[in-house]
């Protein structure tokens, strides 16, 4: 079975290079071919493998790239935007080819770095973690056909899961989250 990369996910390559989304090294792995499909043939590329061990995409590993994010973060979130900047800047040279300093300043630092992390993260379980320290609003939308985007913004109920019934019963102290 084979997941299918949204459009705005590929765009967001195009976006970061230059219009080129194949001046991004991480392209080719995130995305990948398949003329066999009949939906679209841009399917989902980073776990594609061969004869591998099962499970194999279960490794947990923390990357310098990760922590380069990590750390721009806090830089932003601490008023350091000139260091944040630096951060997302070194990264960015190293995974697009010709890239030329991001010269962002405000708001548009915090967006290149949303914008990195979905990149360098993707299809491994941050992003919707990001979208909750961020207060930003989950957007799905059906690659297969055009319709209205799916919106959860963060203050509905739903965005944080309900608390198993089996954890209820084991503390009388324990409250359900609201909603449920």
């Amino acid at each position: 079975m084979n997941f299918f990369p949204t459009q705005d996910f590929i765009n967001a390559f195009a976006s970061n290079s230059f219009g080129d989304p194949e001046l991004d090294v991480r392209f080719e792995v995130q995305v990948a071919e398949d003329a066999d499909q009949i939906e679209q043939t841009q399917i989902v590329g980073k776990y594609i493998g061969g004869n591998s061990a099962v499970n194999a995409g279960d490794l947990i590993v923390f990357r310098s790239s990760e922590m380069l994010l990590i750390r721009a973060e806090a830089y932003y979130f601490n008023n350091q935007q000139s260091n944040a900047l630096q951060d997302i800047d070194r990264l960015r040279s190293e995974r697009i080819s010709g890239f030329t300093n991001g010269g962002e300043n405000g708001l548009s630092i915090l967006n290149a770095i949303k914008q990195q992390r979905l990149l360098e993260m993707s299809f491994e379980g941050h992003q919707w973690f990001d979208l909750r320290r961020w207060g930003d609003p989950v957007i799905r939308v059906d690659v297969t056909t055009v319709n209205t985007p799916k919106v959860l913004v963060s203050s509905d109920h739903r965005f944080v899961m309900p608390i198993p019934q089996h954890e209820m019963l084991a503390n009388d102290n324990m409250r359900q989250n609201s909603g449920y």
